[in-house]
């Protein structure tokens, strides 16, 4: 019995705790599978809720302390209670179960008499091992403060649950993870588990590449609820009695559509796709599909067909009426008009920002009006761009490109363009992402031609970071000049006298 638990995390599971209901395929192989492939790697494993991740966690950790009585591991969550009671479940069954109280009577404790500290508050600490400041295994929250504990390893689960499932959160999270980084020693790793909630969590810069762990790059595993990621067929965690059991454990196809199914119908909708298949906005739920906007190059629209801006829509939340001021102030200076918008609050209240873009868009994209080229469009695996944002609305990182594109459908509808003109009409709006206390994230401008049949042509758009206030002005100001151009140039370009003045 002792040398299989040495030897086995899934003896563990299966015999020692009798985890009858985890599964000989998904666990036993290729999950705890992928730990061992990865050993020494910092390993980041996003797999769905019901599906046995914290308890192989558990298992790990068990067989981790017999293997080295003297190590320390801190466990993390969202919330305190979350880490706690996790680390409750792992220290009774260190101190009460019969399997492990025979096999290791000299690395376990007996009693609570022959330990110092055995609970929650001051952590879980074996009898008779070296001397040191932490515990063998304590508990540690995303608010928890990590300076001055020194862990030999680092397991981390859910840190993003319902309440920090926001931008702040985010941002603690990330910060969080840097911190454990800093408390390891230099050939340790970090083990972290959770599910995804939206492309901007910290989770889905783990699987790009852009967060690090201690030894570099997350090894990654990404699991959805079907094989394949594919409604259509089995689930990955099929019910069947397993073992011992005498009741099944897992899932079946119907259950999982039945939570599949959308809120109105009694379902989970967008919730059941990030916590069951880690893909918060699959293919076949998106609302408005890539696949419907037309392509085009840029020698098809001639720059003869386009006419001057009909109107230049800026955003004057935000912090947005000191840029419109200087836009204006600019271009008195250079002496030329800007047929400028000011754009107010366009979020109704029960409304979100989602809702109001798909709002604007969906009618356009759906009846064949929009025409962008292929560079904006991006591939599927792309995460940045207009097609990106288009194709994971709700839960993209960015929306600023398509929030964009829905102001200036609405500035067009409220403008009423002539539907005899033999021009088109170029309308350019601007998503500003300034504010007086200098902080910048990333403004949008972007230039649309019009016709006469309410085709929505996009010619071009800018995305980028300035917080100064005149910069960002300049650059609005160049972006107009480019499709307002001065006698002898034509629509997409800038004389290069003007262009000089500008960085």
């Amino acid at each position: 019995m002792r040398q299989l638990c040495l030897r086995s995390p899934w003896f563990i599971t299966r015999v020692v705790l009798q985890y009858h209901w985890m599964d000989e395929d998904l666990h036993g192989r290729q999950l705890l599978g992928f730990y061992e492939t990865n050993a020494g790697k910092d390993t980041a494993v996003f797999i769905p809720r019901g599906h046995g991740k914290t308890l192989t966690s558990a298992s790990r950790i068990i067989h981790k302390i017999l293997n080295n009585p003297n190590t320390s591991i801190m466990y993390s969550s969202a919330t305190e209670e979350l880490a706690s009671d996790f680390c409750a479940m792992v220290g009774q069954e260190l101190m009460n179960n019969e399997y492990l109280q025979n096999a290791f009577p000299d690395i376990l404790p007996q009693s609570k008499q022959q330990i110092e500290s055995w609970g929650k508050k001051d952590g879980y600490s074996l009898p008779g091992r070296k001397p040191r400041v932490d515990p063998t295994l304590f508990a540690l929250s995303l608010l928890g403060n990590p300076t001055g504990k020194h862990p030999d390893e680092v397991f981390i689960d859910d840190l993003i649950v319902m309440k920090n499932n926001n931008a702040a959160g985010y941002e603690k999270a990330e910060r969080f993870i840097k911190e454990c980084k800093m408390l390891l020693p230099a050939q340790s790793c970090l083990t972290l588990t959770g599910t995804r909630w939206g492309d901007g969590d910290p989770y889905g810069k783990i699987i790009e590449g852009k967060i690090h762990g201690q030894q570099g790059p997350f090894a990654t595993m990404v699991l959805s609820c079907y094989e394949d990621d594919n409604p259509k067929k089995p689930p990955i965690y099929p019910e069947k009695c397993r073992w011992t059991a005498k009741t099944p454990s897992g899932w079946t196809h119907a259950k999982l559509e039945a939570r599949r199914a959308p809120e109105p119908e009694g379902g989970l909708g967008s919730y059941f796709d990030a916590q069951m298949r880690n893909d918060p906005a699959p293919e076949e739920r998106q609302d408005i599909r890539v696949g419907d906007i037309n392509k085009y190059y840029k020698d098809d629209m001639p720059s003869t067909k386009l006419g001057h801006v009909r109107a230049f829509g800026i955003e004057v939340l935000g912090g947005g009426a000191p840029i419109i001021s200087l836009v204006n102030e600019q271009a008195d200076e250079l002496r030329f008009d800007i047929p400028v918008v000011e754009i107010g609050r366009r979020t109704s209240r029960g409304e979100t920002k989602a809702d109001r873009i798909r709002a604007a868009m969906e009618p356009v994209v759906r009846a064949g009006r929009c025409y962008a080229q292929p560079w904006m469009l991006g591939e599927a695996g792309d995460s940045a761009g207009f097609g990106y944002e288009v194709r994971r609305l709700g839960v993209a990182k960015h929306d600023d490109i398509v929030d964009t594109f829905s102001m200036i459908i609405e500035l067009v509808g409220a403008s009423f363009p002539d539907n005899n003109v033999k021009l088109l009409d170029v309308y350019i709006g601007a998503d500003l992402a300034w504010t007086q206390e200098r902080k910048s994230d990333h403004t949008v401008v972007m230039a649309v031609a019009v016709d006469a049949e309410r085709n929505f042509w996009i010619l071009d758009y800018d995305r980028f970071q300035i917080s100064q206030a005149s910069e960002i002005a300049a650059r609005l100001i160049k972006f107009f000049r480019k499709w307002s151009p001065e006698e002898g140039t034509t629509p997409g370009q800038v004389k290069r006298n003007f262009a000089l003045t500008y960085k």
